[in-house]
């Protein structure tokens, strides 16, 4: 069946985004997922191997219930180097056991490899210390590789799992970013568009306020409170130990900053995956739109292919609407792309383009925010684009029980930058329940 004929079948005939090859499937299994950090363990799928020599010390980390940025802080104090001389080949949700690769650039071999490789903590550990060449940055990464238990689960809904899996083995999956990319408030979107749009005090008060619905429930909210009391030395005091944005941002307000001073007092890697959130919920939008359409593994006119194998792009012309381009497609070397919007990206034609514009315009941003926000932040390379699809590969199933009960284990890779709550979504619940943010 090729990959249009089976995306057919997967969206049902009242046009909502539910994927199902037959009832059963489509119910799902239903259960709860990350009860426990270990029931959700990721382990990255590296682009190369350290070498065993140069002047970066890859350290391999195994940590628990915690950020990606606090690894990078723990390094930070333990080693005593700046924040750009810590490299990663990418972020790690918080509430799951993850193993993954940091570098640490030091050409002067003031660390002692093995004094690294024996470095543990209750929340972190290092797994291997390995020497190489360059630098681990963004993207260093070709997938991660998942375990994902689901539990209040009855083991005979194993084969039904599996199917499921199976079927995304074969089809892919819509490459919707994953809740995390909004935070556990939901709303890091918002902080990015206020910022974009340079509303600077807006950024500062979605950060820090109770701004969203359930803030006065959460544990931070005497923090908060005590933010639009300006009483911010309480307000530091009641902040948790992870919440770094935060907490510099507090600090900067004590000593007297305000509006854009506060934001640019914080890590700039905090700052960039605000403006990302933003990013993903226009990208997930237009995805949900084509999605609904039946058109996630169809290219149109003036759309901007992504090859599967090296992540370039090129333009859909009229002409290349052929058989051949339809057998790529089917054999999932191309599928269409789309926008993660700045001035950088390269955009699309025709309707599509049309369809991308709206999408960032429904947000109350144009072309002339992206830019000025560029320009003023100096994120000259702001902007890509992203395949609308994604392989599920190495797919496989455990079911068993243990002393917290019945449980039923998810096991496949997925390329770097795609999101595990998405196909476990689908396993779970039978549909791609990916709600619009704005």
């Amino acid at each position: 069946m090729s990959w249009k004929a089976l995306w057919r079948t997967m969206i049902e005939s009242n046009g909502e985004a539910n994927a199902s090859l037959n009832d059963e499937a489509a119910t799902g299994i239903g259960g709860v997922m990350k009860a426990e950090a270990d029931d959700f363990v990721v382990e990255e799928i590296p682009a190369y191997e350290p070498c065993g020599e140069g002047e970066h010390l890859y350290l391999f980390i195994e940590k628990r219930g915690a950020t990606t940025s606090r690894v990078v802080e723990e390094l930070r104090r333990t080693f005593h180097v700046g924040p750009k001389h810590v490299g990663l080949a990418g972020l790690k949700d918080r509430q799951a056991v993850t193993r993954q690769w940091f570098s640490i650039h030091d050409p002067a071999r003031k660390i002692n490899d093995l004094e690294a490789a024996a470095m543990e903590l209750p929340w972190m550990r290092v797994l291997d210390a390995v020497r190489h060449g360059n630098k681990l940055r963004r993207g260093h990464l070709l997938g991660n590789r998942f375990r994902i238990a689901v539990r209040e689960v009855n083991v005979g809904a194993a084969p039904r799992a599996l199917q499921t899996l199976r079927m995304l083995e074969s089809a892919g999956a819509p490459n919707f970013f994953g809740d995390q990319r909004y935070g556990s408030r939901g709303n890091n979107h918002l902080i990015g568009r206020a910022l974009v749009l340079g509303h600077y005090n807006e950024t500062v008060d979605r950060l820090l306020g109770m701004t969203e619905p359930g803030d006065t429930d959460r544990v931070d909210a005497p923090a908060r409170r005590h933010y639009h009391e300006e009483q911010f030395e309480a307000a530091i005091g009641a902040i948790g130990r992870g919440a770094a944005a935060e907490r510099t941002a507090l600090h900067a307000l004590k000593r007297g900053s305000r509006g854009e001073k506060v934001l640019r007092s914080i890590n700039v890697r905090d700052r960039e995956f605000w403006v990302s959130a933003f990013q993903s919920a226009i990208f997930d939008d237009v995805l949900r739109e084509r999605l609904d359409a039946g058109e996630l593994a169809t290219l149109r006119e003036g759309d901007v292919a992504f090859k599967h194998g090296n992540g370039s792009l090129f333009d859909v012309r009229i002409d290349d609407l052929n058989d051949e381009l339809a057998a790529r497609l089917d054999a999932f070397e191309i599928s269409p792309s789309g926008p993660l919007w700045g001035p950088a990206m390269k955009l699309a034609g025709g309707a599509v383009g049309e369809q991308e514009l709206r999408a960032l315009e429904r947000t109350g941003v144009d072309v002339a925010a992206l830019d000025s926000f560029s320009l003023a932040w100096k994120e000259r390379g702001l902007g890509s684009r992203r395949s609308l699809r994604m392989p599920v590969q190495n797919v496989g199933i455990e079911a068993g029980a243990d002393e917290r009960g019945e449980h039923i284990t998810c096991i496949f890779d997925l390329p770097a930058g795609s999101f595990a709550t998405v196909v476990m979504t689908r396993v779970m619940t039978g549909a791609w329940e990916m709600p619009t943010r704005w």
